[in-house]
């Protein structure tokens, strides 16, 4: 358990924070004990999803705190030695969620009676998704993404506008559809018929071409790159 960030004092004062609020809120989650593993992983994409939505860093799920009268029950849950089909837990979660969110989990007693924080970021770029859905947390309701889509186009709005151009490490043009770059290349020409440049175009590699359109940076790959001209075998490999 990762402990270096909150002192239990500080995750106790978290704790409180928590239990103040009148109900629970969609980017927070209490649990008297355990849930079954992959419903533990929905609750961590959803609780993601959520605080995006509701402009807060992370969401957290709380174990040993009950849900309704907010006290603090305490729990059982050990997620040192939980398993699921041989593979700790924490890291078959971490496998199944998007790859670039974060969740911690902390430990602390309070009242003498076992409290487990998992701290999950708030989604950035994309929607989180575990084990190829996305979920969200609409009050106190969990549900796939697809479910709302008026929260869905929210979500959107909320996300990093520059995810697109995050860059992409390990691939290269090579990577790319080949006809969709020489279509991108007869496009880029076609709206830039009137710059100064426009008869060089032709010219270019297709490294220069990628930096010029944007859809590089220094040779490196960005997202956009994937989306616009990316094989099924690149479709994982968002930044």
């Amino acid at each position: 358990m990762n402990n270096e960030k909150y002192s239990a004092a500080r995750l106790e004062l978290l704790v409180k924070y928590l239990r103040e609020f009148i109900g629970e809120k969609s980017w927070f989650d209490f649990k008297s004990n355990d849930v079954a593993p992959d419903k533990f992983g929905a609750y961590l994409a959803g609780l993601s999803n959520a605080a995006c939505l509701a402009n807060q860093p992370f969401g957290y799920l709380v174990f040993g705190v009950d849900d309704v009268a907010h006290d603090v029950v305490g729990t059982r849950l050990n997620l040192e030695t939980k398993k699921r089909n041989g593979e700790l837990l924490v890291w078959w979660l971490k496998r199944n969620l998007s790859r670039e969110i974060a969740f911690d989990v902390f430990e602390t007693t309070i009242g003498g009676k076992k409290v487990v924080v998992v701290e999950i970021e708030a989604a950035h770029g994309r929607p989180t998704v575990f084990a190829g859905n996305s979920y969200v947390r609409f009050g106190t309701t969990l549900t796939e993404l697809r479910n709302c889509p008026d929260l869905e186009r929210e979500l959107y709005q909320h996300l990093s506008p520059d995810w697109s151009a995050r860059v992409v490490h390990g691939l290269t043009v090579k990577d790319l559809d080949p006809e969709a770059l020489v279509f991108a290349r007869k496009q880029y020409a076609e709206k830039n018929k009137t710059t100064s440049f426009y008869k060089e175009i032709g010219s270019w590699s297709d490294d220069e071409f990628l930096d010029r359109a944007a859809l590089s940076i220094h040779g490196s790959l960005t997202n956009a790159a994937l989306i616009l001209l990316g094989t099924r075998r690149t479709e994982n490999w968002y930044a």
